[in-house]
């Protein structure tokens, strides 16, 4: 794991230069270690929210720049998830239930994927630099370059995850199907709030 949390340590320091804040590089890269941690074990509500708030708060960030590194380190991880997502579901979809539909199915979300990526991608190559207002806050829009390192950290991250567990597994199953299992094995534990995905990546492998 510990290589997903040197990665995930990196869309800190993504966020760090995103939002300008001053903080010193390691404490940065300190306080994403603990709430990627926390995230993990107990969800990502309090490890990616609340333990964030409180530990740059402490460090002397206002909340809102707190708000700002959380919303963006979420984006990045996401960003790289949807772009992975979309490939893998188009190259190597997952079977369905029995009378569910045919399989190739997977390859409807794999597009919609895809074309959320691109279309952030052409926002921030024509309006990066510029100022996106919402509900009375402002936030800036990255450019194409800060895009294109979030895309590769993120999903560098979910490959690794990937890897580990093709690399625990028994042989007999290929990489791009164990990394198809533990996509929509995330995204069931978001959907069911179970720390850890506890129980989504069981049911997904069974």
């Amino acid at each position: 794991m510990l290589p997903s949390y040197l990665l995930y340590c990196g869309y800190e320091l993504l966020a760090r230069r995103q939002v300008g804040h001053r903080l010193p590089r390691p404490r940065t890269a300190a306080i994403a270690f603990v709430c990627y941690a926390v995230g993990l074990n107990l969800g990502a509500l309090l490890g990616g929210g609340g333990m964030r708030l409180r530990l740059y708060t402490r460090a002397g960030l206002r909340a809102g720049q707190a708000a700002r590194i959380a919303g963006f380190a979420m984006l990045t991880n996401w960003l790289g998830y949807a772009a992975l997502a979309g490939v893998v579901l188009l190259a190597a979809p997952l079977p369905l239930p029995p009378g569910t539909g045919d399989r190739m199915l997977w390859r409807v979300p794999g597009v919609v994927l895809l074309l959320l990526v691109m279309a952030y991608l052409v926002l921030c190559a024509r309006r990066g630099g510029r100022r996106l207002h919402l509900r009375g806050h402002a936030f800036a829009i990255p450019s194409l370059r800060m895009a294109l390192l979030q895309l590769l950290f993120s999903g560098l991250n979910w490959m690794t995850l990937g890897l580990l567990l093709y690399l625990l597994l028994p042989p007999g199953m290929d990489y791009p199907r164990v990394l198809a299992i533990v996509l929509v094995a995330a995204m069931a534990g978001v959907l069911l709030h179970t720390p850890a995905g506890l129980g989504a990546w069981e049911s997904m492998l069974w």
